[in-house]
C-alpha cells in the first residue's frame, strides 16, 4: 500500500518513544514497516548528553528501509552536544515523514551510553 492520504486520514495517534543509545552503532529510533499503511510524522526529535565530562556527537538520518537498513540520508552528521545539555533534531516548524519501509536513525559515533534520544510523531492511517 501506499502512503495514506493525509487529508482524508481514519486514525491519528501522538505517539512517544525513547532510548538511551547503548553502543556506538546507529539505532533506529523510528521505525516504519513495509506495507503498513501508515505514515509517520516527526514532530519532535531531541538528544541530550547525560555525560558529566565530555561533549558527545550523534548522527541523524532518515534511511530508505525499515529497522535501519538501506542507505542513509544525514539530517545531521556529526554535531557536538555540550555535558549536561540537549539538541532539538526536528520540530514541528521542520517536520519529516517516515514513510513505509523507512527509518529515523540516531548514532553516537563516540562514546556509548551517553545520549538519551526522544522522539515523538504522528501515525497517520486511512
Amino acid at each position: 500500500m501506499a502512503a495514506p492520504n493525509i487529508v482524508s486520514i481514519a486514525t491519528l495517534v501522538g505517539v512517544t518513544t525513547f532510548t538511551t543509545l547503548a553502543n556506538t552503532n546507529a539505532t533506529s529510533v523510528v521505525s516504519n514497516a513495509s506495507a503498513s499503511g501508515a505514515s509517520y510524522k516527526i514532530t519532535s526529535l531531541i538528544v541530550s548528553n547525560t555525560s558529566n565530562t565530555d561533549v558527545n556527537y550523534c548522527h541523524v538520518s532518515l534511511n530508505d528501509m525499515a529497522a535501519g537498513a538501506g542507505s542513509n540520508r544525514y539530517i545531521q552528521k556529526n554535531v557536538g552536544i555540550d555535558t549536561g545539555t540537549s539538541l532539538v533534531v526536528l520540530d514541528r516548524a521542520s517536520a519529516v515523514y517516515v514513510t513505509e519501509n523507512q527509518s529515523l536513525v540516531v548514532q553516537a559515533p563516540g562514546r556509548a551510553s551517553v545520549l538519551d534520544v526522544t522522539a515523538s510523531y504522528e501515525s497517520i492511517e486511512d
